[in-house]
């Protein structure tokens, strides 16, 4: 299997840096869905945008793209000391968990070659 690298132009990779705010913004809100939705958008107007400027360079502006996210995320893991939801890694999520017993329950039981036989 031949693994190809893919070379990223300079010119790509400026073009990036001025959508960093943008970007951080993005990443970095705390309520998970609303995060993945920002992200999303900004990708898309990011790619839209290089690909007028460069369109025979599309898998180099994706690739990018993902090194310069990942890139932004650990600055702020390792400078900051924040995750992307703003939790320290000293902080844990809350968890919380419900139980109780459920009513009888009925369940049909196949069995190969047989009538279905009631099992409470």
């Amino acid at each position: 299997m031949n693994i190809k690298k893919i070379l990223i132009p300079n010119e790509i990779k400026k073009n990036l840096k001025s959508y960093e705010e943008d970007l951080r913004k993005a990443l970095f809100i705390q309520e998970k869905v609303l995060r993945s939705s920002a992200v999303e958008d900004i990708e898309k107007k990011i790619i839209e945008e290089l690909l007028n400027r460069y369109p025979e360079y599309e898998i180099e502006v994706k690739v990018a793209l993902n090194e310069f996210e990942k890139e932004i995320v650990k600055k702020r893991t390792v400078i900051e000391g924040k995750r992307m939801d703003g939790r320290s890694f000293r902080d844990i999520r809350p968890i919380w968990c419900e139980i109780s017993v459920l009513p009888e329950l009925m369940v049909q039981l196949y069995l190969p070659e047989e009538k279905p036989r009631h099992c409470v």
